[in-house]
């Protein structure tokens, strides 16, 4: 609900900002940051507010994210002089199938150190940190190595996508 009603918001801001790169690493930070009140309470009411708020982040990312993906196809087109889209994507989805098998791995981890028992009707007291673990502070630490590693490695400024499209129009490609 919260992504519904923000992705109109992010996009009017990128579109504002002109500067995909920075709302990327806004709305990852948004996301890391909302993340934390996740661990924090068990009342499912209060959590229901901050998954809301939470998923307003999420907006920022499913906004900007196809965004971010065509920058880099397009300067990769302009570097190779060869469009690959379909190999890039291809990439994409196999981290994105990576990304799942860890999760697992964690999951996995997580609920056998914290004696979570699955199906049971109630669960320990250590059992459900493991689980506000899962929604709170695991992915918090996952968003923020991800948001440095972006930031270190994706260096597409508006100046420089300006360029590349300049150069893909000479190329007309």
């Amino acid at each position: 609900v919260g992504a519904l009603f923000a992705i109109p918001i992010w996009i009017k801001l990128a579109n504002r900002k002109n500067n995909n790169r920075q709302i990327y690493i806004i709305s990852a930070l948004f996301l890391a940051f909302a993340s934390i009140p996740l661990t924090l309470f068990a009342d499912y009411f209060i959590l229901l507010i901050f998954i809301i708020i939470w998923g307003a982040g999420l907006g920022g990312f499913w906004a900007i994210n196809r965004v971010i993906l065509s920058e880099a196809v397009d300067e990769a087109v302009v570097n190779t002089g060869k469009r690959e889209e379909g190999i890039y994507t291809g990439i994409m989805m196999f981290f994105n199938r990576l990304a799942i098998i860890v999760q697992v791995l964690i999951f996995v981890f997580v609920h056998s150190f914290t004696g979570f028992v699955e199906g049971a009707a109630t669960q320990s007291e250590l059992a459900q940190i493991g689980i506000r673990l899962h929604i709170g502070l695991i992915p918090m630490i996952v968003l923020l190595l991800g948001t440095l590693y972006f930031v270190r490695t994706y260096d597409l400024t508006p100046g420089k996508v300006e360029e590349i499209q300049n150069k893909l129009n000479i190329l007309k490609l």
